[in-house]
């Protein structure tokens, strides 16, 4: 990949997002970062960067033309960072079709669109990366913020047929799953709340309230944004070393997802002989 390389950003009007837009910056990129509200991204304009409007849930074919237009800034895109993200708080049952329906529109359709409208470039030029910025709940399901994992691992599984489909075009995927970092993710303004109608569910709140944590996270955005601006460069802290899939990233996250697997093998080796005989006797 070149060293002139330019960064697209999504979500960069606070937290890891904007965090990511100053580590490229700091590390001699360039980066176009985009936001709903530019106002919210003045001073990554005023430190170097190019800012876009851009709003996810918008149509594939607006995705599509503001991906253009972003490619013709610098003549080039390396690196698509998929950022932009929000979370409910509530059950199932409780979240509405609305609610539910605007929530994948902006954590795995925004993505995705953006993905195809990147590809036709990245594709030509036979290198690029795609950084989809996923969570721990990507990893595990949450109770009483069940639809927040349910586009993670939506966001998690596209990643990983989207890497198999685009290895040979020398073309990376990296999945990023940050542990409890201090942005705005659970902010009482950013987070929608279910309004609570079924009182069976109220023991799951009680025992754990995603509000509370809000800005008492022990992850710094700042050292997240550069560490991922090593891995993808392949330099600093991941000098030499190759782009992996995956990336748990904070210091809860490597207990988590190794606990989290170790689960899943004990289970499945508890039903492993459920799991054959099924096979036609020919």
């Amino acid at each position: 990949m070149s060293q002139n390389r330019v960064w697209f950003v999504t979500g960069t009007s606070s937290g890891i997002g904007k965090e990511i837009a100053k580590a490229v910056l700091k590390g001699g990129d360039k980066v176009i970062a985009a936001a709903r509200n530019l106002d919210s991204i003045k001073d990554l304009k005023e430190l170097g960067a190019h800012t876009l409007q851009l709003d996810v849930t918008l149509s594939e074919k607006q995705l599509s033309s503001l991906m253009n237009d972003a490619i013709n800034v610098y003549g080039q895109i390396d690196i698509l960072v998929n950022n932009a993200a929000f979370a409910i708080w509530g059950s199932i049952e409780e979240t509405s079709e609305e609610e539910t329906e605007k929530l994948f529109s902006t954590n795995f359709f925004g993505p995705l669109k953006l993905i195809k409208a990147v590809l036709p470039h990245m594709r030509s030029r036979r290198t690029g990366v795609i950084v989809n910025i996923s969570s721990l709940a990507g990893v595990s399901g949450f109770k009483a913020s069940s639809l927040y994992p349910a586009t993670k691992f939506a966001l998690e599984g596209l990643s990983e047929s989207l890497k198999d489909e685009v290895q040979h075009l020398g073309i990376k995927v990296l999945v990023v799953e940050p542990g409890f970092f201090r942005t705005e993710l659970a902010s009482p303004n950013n987070m929608v709340i279910v309004k609570r109608t079924v009182s069976d569910y109220d023991q799951h709140y009680n025992e754990f309230d995603l509000t509370s944590i809000h800005h008492k996270q022990s992850g710094d955005p700042k050292k997240l944004a550069e560490r991922l601006f090593d891995v993808v460069t392949q330099s600093g802290s991941a000098q030499g070393r190759e782009i992996p899939f995956r990336l748990p990233i904070g210091d809860d996250a490597y207990p988590f997802v190794s606990s989290k697997y170790e689960k899943n093998l004990e289970e499945l080796a508890n039903i492993k002989d459920l799991t054959s005989g099924t096979s036609f006797q020919e």
